[in-house]
């Protein structure tokens, strides 16, 4: 299958203010990159799709990692519960080697909890219609991080996501928009 491109982009939202939340959240994740970058376009072509099948949600198992003591980790995991997704929710003090084990290392793209569901990754708090389509259009991606944790996106304040992208990542750590809130 053709690799889909990407858009190599370090700029993540308040990247700053994000280390400093996660760090409230109880995670062991630090990020060390800087709080701005520019990101550096390549190509433009969409995704290709490989399958348009409506996806049964109850008969696929989201699997959360997240520390014990992060609260809007429980939101996020209720909020997708709501959303038609079963979810199995894990603690864990040590989410970072979680992260590592499913090709989650760049510093810039972690969050405070990553989840797993039919072979994807789900870092942080990504909206569950950009999960149903990642699910639907099953691109070759290793999957989706909503880096650090946007102020206004599910479990962070907002059932309605606003102002942060989403981002689809390869297992090269390259990244492209996957949507902009």
């Amino acid at each position: 299958m053709k690799k889909s491109p990407f858009i190599r982009t370090a700029t993540v939202s308040a990247l700053g203010i994000s280390a400093v939340l996660l760090s409230a959240c109880g995670s062991s994740t630090s990020v060390d990159a800087p709080a701005t970058a520019s990101a550096t376009p390549t190509a433009t072509t969409p995704l290709e799709q490989t399958t348009e099948a409506p996806i049964d949600l109850a008969a696929l198992t989201m699997t959360v990692y997240k520390s014990p003591s992060c609260g809007c980790c429980k939101e996020w995991v209720d909020y997708m519960q709501t959303e038609g997704f079963t979810v199995t929710a894990v603690e864990t003090d040590d989410v970072d080697s979680i992260k590592a084990s499913h090709g989650l290392t760049s510093p810039e793209l972690k969050s405070c909890h990553t989840a797993v569901v039919d072979g994807y990754v789900i870092e942080g708090h990504v909206p569950a219609n950009d999960v149903r389509q990642l699910l639907s259009e099953r691109p070759d991606i290793v999957g989706l991080t909503a880096p650090g944790m946007p102020m206004m996106s599910p479990g962070m304040g907002s059932l309605t996501p606003k102002d942060y992208d989403v981002l689809a990542f390869d297992e090269n750590g390259r990244t492209r928009i996957w949507s902009a809130y």
